[in-house]
């Protein structure tokens, strides 16, 4: 035999070795190098695939997140049959027919029973996906009804976004029943479990009760709503998102905090923008006494008046409040809505352009001045000989006087 023939017949031999055998399949080396081979390729496939559908924008309108599960659902579905041809077209003693089979047992074969509902996998993703898919037409259809019907002109965006919630909440609570109805699972044994959990509510999950209680008085009465300007338990933001348990605030730092909603029931709630998006800030001033107190309030209005986020309705106005230490104290005050989430800034501006003024027409702002006076250790001793007396609490320049 030639010494190529040779190798080709001992390869031969090699890659018909067998590795295991399962059943009735032999699993030789040639066989689990072609489905090795296989599956990678299959695998970039698929990779490639998903980068494709990455590229569409047919599942934009309905988010990333929406659009990631989508095709990850698309690559896994691609998946599972590529595996099942390539597994039919081997030389594995095993059929497309035969491994459907071997899923649809293992898909009902039960494992939990509820009642007189036995719980089997597929029961289990047939709720799961159908819960999926409620849970994400519900928020879509609450954005939906958030952007389009509650942004028309003359409804209140805030008590519109709190009915959309319940609204949200009622849908999903009947359509999960619904869901399971069509299980056929046996709603009696969830009546049971349901009344075991709202005892274990009432004990070791009363903090929970009380934000999900005070979510549904926050959304009926609405003391906030989405857009309003707040400041609970020591933070100062604007209300994002309104949920059941909590509220979402957004700060000027740009960080969002979750507020548990029993904050807003049992503890004290400032609203800037309850009734009205229009927000006072006040400035205190001090001028020197040299300074003419018309004209200080002159400047002041001008400088109010030329600031583009002050309102002209309600009018800005000058207090004379009283006669300081070291200066005339005034206090600004001016309504705004364009600076309701950032007063410091329309303050700074406000600042800016009253020491501008105050520059140019030779006004002062006064620093608080203190007159010391120093005695000399022999003078002090002189002192005490003739009789003087110094008082507890108070300083030598009160008793020089």
């Amino acid at each position: 035999m030639e010494p190529n023939n040779q190798t080709l017949e001992q390869l031969r031999i090699i890659l018909s070795r067998e590795l295991f055998t399962f059943g009735k399949s032999h699993l030789s080396v040639w066989t689990a190098l072609v489905l090795t081979f296989s599956f990678t390729i299959l695998w970039y496939a698929t990779k490639f695939i998903e980068k494709m559908l990455g590229k569409f924008t047919i599942f934009d309108p309905f988010g990333e997140a929406f659009k990631r599960r989508m095709i990850l659902l698309a690559r896994a579905s691609l998946w599972f049959a590529g595996a099942i041809w390539i597994i039919d077209r081997s030389d594995v003693n095993i059929t497309a027919e035969q491994i459907f089979g071997y899923f649809n047992t293992l898909l009902n074969s039960p494992f939990i029973h509820l009642g007189k509902t036995q719980i089997t996998l597929w029961t289990l993703i047939y709720v799961g996906s159908l819960w999926s898919l409620l849970v994400i037409g519900t928020n879509r259809l609450q954005n939906w009804c958030v952007t389009r019907l509650l942004a028309r002109p003359g409804v209140e965006f805030g008590a519109g976004h709190a009915i959309s919630v319940i609204a949200k909440y009622i849908v999903v609570s009947i359509g999960f029943v619904i869901i399971l109805q069509s299980a056929g699972i046996d709603l009696s044994a969830i009546t049971v479990l349901a009344g075991a959990l709202g005892l274990g509510l009432s004990f070791g999950l009363q903090n929970i009760t009380q934000n999900l209680v005070s979510g549904l008085i926050v959304l009926v009465e609405s003391p906030i709503k989405v857009g309003d300007r707040i400041e609970v338990a020591g933070i100062t933001g604007d209300v994002t998102k309104i949920a059941l348990r909590a509220t979402t605030i957004c700060t000027n730092d740009n960080i969002e905090i979750i507020v548990p909603n029993s904050q807003f029931i049992s503890g004290n709630v400032i609203n800037w923008s309850h009734s009205s998006r229009d927000v006072r800030v006040s400035l205190p001033i001090g001028v020197g006494y040299n300074s003419d107190p018309e004209e200080v309030r002159t400047i002041l209005m001008k400088v109010a008046s030329e600031n583009e986020g002050v309102l002209a309705d309600p009018a800005p106005s000058v207090v004379f409040q009283n006669f300081g230490e070291s200066s005339l104290n005034f206090v600004l005050r001016v309504f705004t809505r364009t600076f309701v989430s950032a007063p410091s800034v329309l303050q700074s501006d406000l600042n800016f352009a009253i020491f501008k003024e105050f520059k140019a027409h030779g006004i002062e702002v006064p620093f608080p001045q203190r007159d010391l006076h120093i005695r000399s250790a022999v003078e002090m001793v002189s002192l005490v000989k003739n009789g003087a007396t110094v008082e507890s609490g108070t300083t030598a320049a009160e008793e020089s006087k």
